[in-house]
């Protein structure tokens, strides 16, 4: 792995280390650390080790303990002092440096962020974020060092906390977040730019958490020597296993799972009307006529009661026989997965929190998960025996501080946990397909779906292939639904290279309407595309 080749002058409290991938230069014992990539002539990056809770830069003591630091070794780690009782590490590795902060005591106080290398300066003026764009740029994963990263819960809930920035010797650096189990409290990772190169980290708790005395941030890693800007999600997959902040599960997963997917969204019209047994019955038809076959398919949002999303139970005057149905597709060895959210809706307000989320300390919601899980998977009498679910909106979790005892990017996490578990506690080769790329939350999921994209379909292949290659670094070998360049209706004579190239992107997943269908070449592209990865007949 490397040794750390450090020298100490304490005649003027200087540092100079030396790694296989970057070079650190502290000098005239100001505490700041010159940071240079390999065969880098200037500094990528100056850090400095001072935190606290607001972005202004305040007075903070790097210790150098006086001893001799001279030789080789497999860290080194120095501690600071800011003010505000923080106290912080920052270690050096031969691969990366970590800076780790915390808050030992004090008054309580309502954390909004933890800013961490508050007074650093980034000189690249390319970044690299795995956050989505706005629906309104054609690509936006590429920033300028003046455009603000955030790293949130959205149509990723949540993205790696992880973005890139470009070297000076054009390679690439790192800035990621590793947590560990008792620090999933906050929200949000974002980089706060400033005037002049100034440049600093923040980690937000966006008023989720409750007021607290001692607040311990996850570690900030910084890398250096990448060879792109994907090779961060890789090496920061790696490293929290290595460094035993995580565990990963390795599974086997049935052959159907990495079949071809059939979803009901697009030719139920995204409306609650269309979304009925006797429609899906004559899509499914039409669609075998048409010489498109399936291993899957999922039932979309509405085939419940579309006022009650938080009651996972059928709408029997739309679907009479939800359970005939899926006993049909599996009589022609097919599979169904159904949709389900987060909404709270129709719940007692016993079991939810904040307005409309579900509360994952009511002992009454657990038995409620447990039961619903029950009726939607189980070959029992009165349950439907479907084989998994499509958990969508994702997102979304409570932001009153307190009203929960796990909080941020904490309680998104636990509700994966407890709903997989539920869901595989009845059927457990069931498909848990949901939407993080995030490597923390790679246990609770059977599949990562890229998510809806809604800019110009000219980009979506493109925007596709970025989705794809963070998954696929991230997610130890989880297959990828690729979704759609597009959930809304836009003609496909625009996107034949997305389907040409869906292979490589993940499974085949189509959100398919008739008019789709009377494109003859886009039909033929479909169908060799179905064949080629149809699984129904093989397994």
């Amino acid at each position: 792995m490397g040794k750390v080749f450090c020298a100490g002058h304490y005649s003027h409290g200087s540092l100079d280390l030396c790694t296989d991938h970057y070079r650190c230069l502290i000098r005239s014992g100001d505490g700041l650390l010159h940071l240079y990539g390999r065969g880098s002539r200037y500094a990528d990056l100056i850090f400095v080790p001072d935190a606290g809770f607001s972005p202004e830069p305040g007075p903070f003591q790097l210790e150098l303990e006086r001893k001799d630091f001279c030789g080789e070794t497999d860290r080194l780690k120095l501690v600071c002092r800011s003010e505000d009782s923080v106290r912080s590490e920052i270690t050096f590795f031969p691969d990366r440096i970590e800076f780790k902060a915390e808050r030992t005591g004090g008054a309580p106080f309502l954390p909004e962020a933890f800013y961490l290398g508050r007074g650093s300066k980034l000189f690249s003026d390319k970044l690299f974020t795995p956050g989505w764009p706005d629906r309104t740029l054609p690509l936006g994963h590429d920033l300028r060092r003046q455009e603000p990263v955030r790293l949130s819960p959205g149509l990723l809930s949540p993205p790696p906390w992880c973005f890139a920035a470009q070297q000076e010797n054009g390679r690439w650096m790192g800035f990621e977040l590793e947590p560990e189990e008792e620090e999933f409290d906050f929200y949000e990772f974002d980089s706060v730019p400033g005037r002049d190169h100034a440049f600093c980290w923040s980690v937000g708790y966006g008023g989720c958490k409750a007021a607290c005395s001692r607040l311990s941030a996850p570690a900030l890693v910084l890398r250096f020597d990448l060879e792109d800007e994907y090779e961060l999600f890789r090496r920061h997959a790696e490293t929290i296993v290595e460094t035993g902040r995580f565990r990963p599960v390795v599974r086997s997963a049935p052959a159907w799972h990495r079949g071809v997917a059939l979803c009901g969204w697009r030719f139920q019209g995204s409306r609650q009307d269309l979304c009925t047994q006797a429609n899906y019955e004559e899509h499914i038809t039409y669609f075998q006529e048409q010489g498109i076959d399936f291993d899957t398919i999922i039932l979309d949002d509405f085939w419940g009661d579309p006022r009650r999303h938080g009651i996972w139970k059928c709408d029997e005057t739309r679907w009479p026989d939800l359970r005939g149905f899926i006993e049909k597709r599996h009589a022609e060895g097919r599979h169904v997965l159904l949709w389900v959210c987060t909404y709270g809706s129709g719940l007692p307000e016993e079991e939810t929190l904040d307005g409309n989320m579900q509360n994952l300390d009511s002992p009454a919601w657990r038995q409620r998960l447990r039961d619903d899980a029950h009726r939607m998977l189980s070959a029992d009498p009165g349950c439907y025996n479907a084989d998994g679910i499509k958990y969508d909106f994702t997102a979304l979790l409570p932001r009153k501080p307190g009203c929960c005892s796990v909080c941020g990017v904490g309680y998104l996490r636990e509700r994966f946990r407890v709903v997989y578990e539920a869901m595989t506690a009845v059927k457990p080769e069931a498909l848990i397909l949901c939407q993080s790329v995030n490597p923390y939350f790679t246990p609770w999921q059977s599949m990562i779906r890229l998510n809806d994209f809604t800019a110009l379909p000219c980009h979506g292949l493109e925007e596709m292939r970025i989705r794809s290659r963070i998954a696929q670094a991230s997610g130890y070998g989880l297959p990828v639904d690729p979704d759609h360049v597009s959930f809304g209706a836009f003609s496909y004579r625009g996107g034949y290279d997305f389907f040409r190239e869906m292979e490589s992107l993940g499974i085949v997943s189509l959100y398919l309407n008739r008019e789709d269908l009377a494109d003859p070449e886009f039909r033929e592209i479909l169908r060799a595309l179905v064949r080629r990865n149809l699984l129904r007949h093989r397994s």
